[in-house]
């Protein structure tokens, strides 16, 4: 898996670079948020400038600035921003202080594993306030007990947060090359205007959405298709197949005459499909009982570019693998 660029949405501040490393990774290894450790203050208005900054855990005590003021900073860049506050040294005044300007919630470090669904819970929060102001896509409706529907399926949000992925298993070898060859290589890439989602998240969605139908899967995944297909038409193919083809020569070196010398023997040219990975908001509701939630889901969409990498296999056995760009069609 490459991720070259994940836009974040959650930032984890703290003068301790390790502290922030390992609850950034806490927070998205649970729930899949993309979430930056920042150290500095410098740093920390600069992404805020950048990115729409759903949640910020921020240390209170730091050497540079308090957490309570580099809240402040923040809020002057986004005022939507949702803050929780770390604790281990901060006093009673802090954390009342933190209340009094806009901090949503505050965690002490010692129950740091609470941290990810604190965190969670602050972008529920900021997803459902966005959402309150925009328009939402309606998936589909449900009956219960043969009454009128009173379950709802909406798509409240899609957003973009890496356009460099690359599935692990989707690399293909296109061809091998030996010492003194040289070839002129054809790509051929075949593109399906359709979403993809993990066999692991289907099921994650089946079960936390409670859908059983697999024609209400089907409409999840072309409704979302479209809204994609929309707000990003320039970064898609929407027709429903296309093949494209692509020429680069490659060569190798003839081998030295001391073969003892180390060389490359044979070079392998494999090439993968590119996709941008979306961050997709669905809400369900119940009319009967007036409970709505949200849930994050996790989707891919095929680009028009393909990665390429060389593997290099050399003489004494080792090899090196090496990044070779891309190919846009």
């Amino acid at each position: 898996m490459n991720k070259k660029y994940i836009e974040p949405e959650v930032l984890v501040i703290d003068d301790n670079p390790d502290f922030a490393q390992s609850a950034a990774e806490l927070i998205q290894s649970k729930y899949g948020l993309s979430c930056s450790p920042l150290c500095n203050k410098v740093d920390v208005i600069n992404i805020i400038q950048q990115h729409i900054i759903k949640v910020a855990v921020i240390d209170q005590v730091m050497p540079e600035i308090k957490g309570t003021d580099l809240f402040l900073e923040i809020k002057k860049v986004s005022p939507t921003t949702k803050a929780i506050m770390l604790t281990g040294e901060a006093t009673s005044d802090d954390m009342g202080h933190a209340m009094n300007i806009g901090f949503s919630s505050y965690l002490n470090k010692k129950e740091i594993t609470k941290l990810p669904d604190y965190v969670f819970n602050q972008y529920v929060i900021f997803e459902k306030q966005h959402l309150n102001n925009s328009k939402n896509c309606l998936l589909f409706t449900e009956r219960r007990f043969f009454i009128l529907p009173i379950i709802t399926y909406t798509l409240v949000s899609v957003d973009k947060i890496n356009n460099n992925y690359v599935f692990d298993d989707s690399w293909k070898t296109a061809t091998t090359i030996h010492a003194g060859e040289e070839q002129e290589i054809e790509f051929s890439v075949e593109f399906e205007d359709k979403i993809t989602i993990t066999e692991e998240d289907e099921s994650k969605i089946k079960g936390e959405l409670d859908i059983s139908s697999k024609s209400h899967m089907t409409t999840l995944k072309n409704t979302i298709n479209t809204e994609l297909n929309k707000k990003y038409s320039s970064q898609h193919l929407t027709s429903k197949k296309e093949s494209h083809k692509s020429k680069r020569k490659w060569a190798l070196p003839k081998e030295p005459d001391d073969t003892t010398v180390r060389h490359i023997i044979k070079r392998d040219i494999e090439n993968a499909p590119i996709y941008n990975e979306y961050r997709i908001i669905i809400k369900k509701e119940c009319r009967l009982c007036k409970s709505s939630q949200i849930f994050p889901i996790t989707i891919y969409k095929q680009t028009n570019k393909i990665k390429t990498r060389q593997i290099d296999y050399y003489s004494d056995n080792s090899k090196t693998e090496t990044d070779t760009g891309t190919e846009k069609f």
